[in-house]
């Protein structure tokens, strides 16, 4: 049986560590572009709707004429 080179073992969790960082860093901007899109969406959503019930609030039944 070799014996256990720790160097090596120490070097290979640090190279583990870094890989680790990456995924995090990777999957936090992949969630906050998310996060972005579906904000986005959303403020698209609510504008159309209120342009849809613009009209049934701003309806005046006086301003038709002079009477």
């Amino acid at each position: 049986m070799s014996p256990l080179n720790t160097s090596e073992i120490d070097h290979v969790r640090e190279l583990r560590a870094d890989e680790m960082q990456q995924l995090r860093k990777r999957a936090f901007a992949r969630l906050a572009d998310y996060g972005r899109l579906f904000g986005a969406t959303v403020v698209s959503v609510l504008l159309a709707i209120s342009e849809g019930l613009r009209p049934l609030f701003s309806w005046n039944p006086r301003a038709k004429g002079p009477r």
